[in-house]
């Protein structure tokens, strides 16, 4: 475990984390998303717009999940396929010596 300080809306955190660089990128996400919501909702307080980020990185991680499993489901058809045509041929090439 090692300690990153990074910098989100000008304030400094001293994080604990497993990857430095995955914990920087995903502090550079953020600030991102807060600025862009920023510009968009200038009148909003900064809790406000923590949380909108928060509902934001939560909706990404949420369709990225749907993708992955989709991906998963996917690959995991084409190789149930791809065995079954094996099981087959390997059948074929068994009759075809006796």
């Amino acid at each position: 475990m090692t300690t990153v300080t990074v910098t989100i809306s000008g304030r400094q955190f001293r994080l604990r984390c497993d990857d430095e660089q995955r914990t920087v990128r995903a502090a550079a996400e953020v600030e991102t998303i807060l600025e862009l919501l920023r510009r968009d909702s200038a009148d909003q307080s900064t809790p406000t717009l923590a949380m909108l980020a928060a509902l934001n990185l939560a909706e990404r991680n949420d369709a990225l999940i749907e993708q992955r499993d989709a991906i998963v489901g996917y690959v995991s058809e084409q190789l149930r396929a791809m065995g079954a045509y094996l099981e087959e041929a390997m059948q074929r090439a068994v009759e075809a010596t006796t």
